[in-house]
Order: structure tokens, then sequence, then C-alpha cells
């Protein structure tokens, strides 16, 4: 390995040189790491040179930024920097004119609307080019009907296409309300049952829906969280069993209809965390399904931790019983059960900060990536050794302002770079 350079080396000022001839340059990026760097950022960079450098993908955000790189390249390396791409000079120069998109590859072309740096005419162009191209440019309407910050006429538009856009628009939180009343007066019922599934479904719909006489319309609009509680409950004595299954899964099921719904599956009834402590006991008790149940009760996952601790400090050498509820809820204290509970946002604090000591990783990763992890537990993981615990407390949107502060001078490179990302 050859030895790094001392930071005045002549030759780094000699590699950003906008007069040192190509040749020269390509000799100066054979030395070090460090000079083909600065080598990919120099604009008297041949273009041959910076396609060989754009081989190395750390130097991809480096040569996108060049102003000198050739523009197929450049729509390249769109892909993976998106943001160096849309500042470079040369991307301004071609905004000025419509681009033709179809010599973008569509990946790159992906990432360059994901960031919503775009301007609105770009997706006007896109949504032209896309309808111009007939089957092939079908990718291009659906990958604009995901994007949130598309403008409405954009959305408005592809709303009155063809119906394989329904379904990712109705999975945009910015779609106009004009546009989901139409798509709502479909009599279709593939429609029907991707509007009731959708964020834009209301309530007096799914009220309506519940009636329809197709069973997947209705097994949606059992799932919906959406769906008023009255319609739950009389979705509960629904004759089809997909129906039943979905309104034990439903999360926003009031608890008094878990508790007396029949003929359902035990490990989805088990898993709804509405589901009433008693009645998941007497599941698990009678051995009508596993231990998922600790994965979404707080105090049943208390109750299988204590259990399989019991059986720990046990020591009469043989192996413990599998009888009873103790037994059945220490199965949940395996430790893929426990990295279930310390991922499921319906844990409590309490139980995540426990989760947040233990001696494995990944539970501490978990918890640290957990929405309703508290600020306390988040500060504590703040120190952790790996630095992928701590790249998830800089991520966290609970994370204190000042443990953030910190976290910006982390030793880590990838813990910084999310932490003063976060505190901008």
């Amino acid at each position: 390995m050859p030895p790094r350079p001392p930071t005045d080396d002549p030759t780094l000022a000699e590699a950003s040189a906008l007069a040192t001839p190509g040749a020269r340059l390509r000799e100066l990026a054979a030395r070090s790491p460090r000079h083909r760097r600065a080598v990919a950022a120099n604009a008297a960079a041949p273009a041959e040179l910076l396609r060989e450098l754009a081989g190395e993908t750390w130097l991809g955000a480096v040569i996108a930024s060049n102003p000198a790189v050739p523009l197929d390249l450049l729509w390249q390396l769109a892909r993976s920097s998106p943001r160096e791409v849309i500042a470079n000079p040369l991307f301004q120069l071609a905004m000025l004119v419509q681009p033709d998109l179809g010599a973008i590859p569509r990946w790159s072309l992906w990432s360059l609307f994901r960031t919503a740096l775009l301007p609105d005419d770009w997706y006007r162009w896109a949504c032209d080019h896309a309808v111009a191209q007939g089957l092939g440019g079908h990718w291009l309407l659906f990958d604009l009907a995901q994007l949130e910050h598309a403008p409405v006429e954009v959305l408005r538009r592809l709303g009155r296409l063809q119906p394989f856009l329904y379904e990712p628009l109705l999975g945009n939180p910015a779609l106009p309300p004009d546009v989901v009343k139409r798509i709502g007066r479909s009599s279709d019922p593939k429609m029907q049952v991707l509007l009731a599934r959708s964020r834009h479904a209301r309530p007096d719909w799914l009220t309506a829906m519940a009636r329809s006489r197709v069973v997947a319309v209705r097994a949606a609009v059992a799932g919906q969280g959406r769906t008023p509680a009255a319609v739950l409950a009389r979705l509960a004595d629904d004759p089809a069993p997909e129906v039943r299954a979905a309104v034990s899964t439903n999360w926003f099921t009031p608890p008094e209809v878990l508790r007396l719904i029949d003929g359902v599956p035990a490990p989805g009834l088990l898993g709804n965390p509405s589901l009433p402590a008693a009645r998941a006991r007497e599941l698990i008790a009678a051995g009508a399904g596993s231990a998922i149940v600790t994965v979404r009760h707080g105090e049943l996952l208390a109750e299988a931790l204590a259990a399989r601790d019991g059986q720990r400090r046990r020591r009469d050498g043989q192996r413990p019983g599998r009888e009873g509820l103790a037994a059945r809820l220490a199965e949940g204290a395996r430790p893929a059960v426990l990295r279930q509970a310390a991922r499921a946002a319906t844990q409590s604090p309490a139980m995540l900060d426990r989760l947040a000591r233990s001696p494995r990783y990944a539970l501490r990763l978990a918890v640290a990536g957990n929405p309703a992890t508290a600020p306390a537990t988040l500060a504590r993981l703040a120190g952790d050794r790996r630095y992928e615990v701590r790249r998830e407390v800089a991520r966290h949107a609970s994370t204190p302002a000042a443990v953030r502060a910190w976290l910006v001078d982390d030793p880590a490179p990838a813990v910084r770079r999310v932490a003063r990302a976060r505190a901008a």
C-alpha cells in the first residue's frame, strides 16, 4: 500500500489545477486515492479519464459535481448522486430546453424525481414523454403517480389515464380529492378494493362498501382503520371467513368486538394489540396459538421475560417443562420474538427501555429505530459501541437536540452525516 501523501504535497495542488495537462492528470490519479479525488473534481480532466474514475463508486458524487463530465455519464451518475447532478452547472444548462428523457436511464430518472428538487416542467415533460411512448412509458407513469411532490395538474392528468395507475395514485397522500371521487365512482370491484384499502377512504364510503356482495370488498373494508366501529361490529358476524379474519387483525377493532369474535385464526387475533389481555391468556393457555401475542402486549411480554429468567435460574439440571401458561409465554422470549417486540411500534416505552439494555446488538438496533422509544432511552443508546445503533439514534425523531448535537462530532462518518442532515 503506497504511503499516504502529506497534506502539503504539491502534487495535490497540481492535480486540482486547471492548467495541468490531461496526461499529467492521468499520472497523478495513479498515485493515491486523494490524488484521484482531486483529479475527479478537476474541470480540466479529460472525459476518458473521468469515465475510468467513475468505475470507483466512492468518486461518483465528486465526478457528478464536475462541470466537465460528459452528459451521458452525468445521467448514469444521477442514480447514486442525484443531488450533485442537479447542482452541476451542466444540468442547469440542460434544463433550459426540454431534455431527451429517453436518454436517461430509468433508475437515474427515478432518483432525480425523488429529490423533489426538479422544476414542475420536468414532471410535465415526463408525463408527455411517457404517454408518447405507449406501453414503453407505463413504468414512468407508475413512478410519477407515487410522488407526493408532483404538481397537482400532473396527478389530475394521471387520474384520467388508464386504471392501472389508480393503485399508486391512491397510495399518494397528495392526491387531489376530485381524483379520489372519480375513482370512487367506479363500479369495478377491483377499484373498490383499492379505494377501501387506501388512506383516502372516507367513513361514509366504507359504510356503503361494507354492504357489497363481493367478499374481497367487504374484507378490504374490515381491514381499514377508518371503518366505523359499528360497521366493524357488523362485519364480525359476516358469513365469509375472510371478512371475519380481517376484522380480527384490524388494530382499530373495538376490544369488546374482539372479545366475542369467533371462528377466526388464532395467530392473527393474538397479534392484535387491541385484544384484551384476558382473552389472549385464555387462547395461549388453551394452546390455540403461539406466543406471538408477546410482540404486541407489553404486559404479557414482561411475564414472558420473567418466566424465561425463572427457568434459567433453575439448578436441578433437568429440562424445564412446557406445561402451563408460563411455559407457553416463555416461548415468546426467544431472541427472534424479542427482536419483533423491539420493532413493534405499539410496545410500551418501559419495555423498550428494558430491551435497550440487552447485550444483543440486534435488539438495541431495533429499539433505536422504534418510533415509540423514549428520549431518555435514546440518549443512553447514543453512547452505544456500535455505530449502527448510534446512526439510528441520530435519525430518530424523538432524539433530544443536545444528543443529536453531540452526535454531529461522532467518530463514525455515517453517524456524523445523518446527525448533520437532521440538525440542518
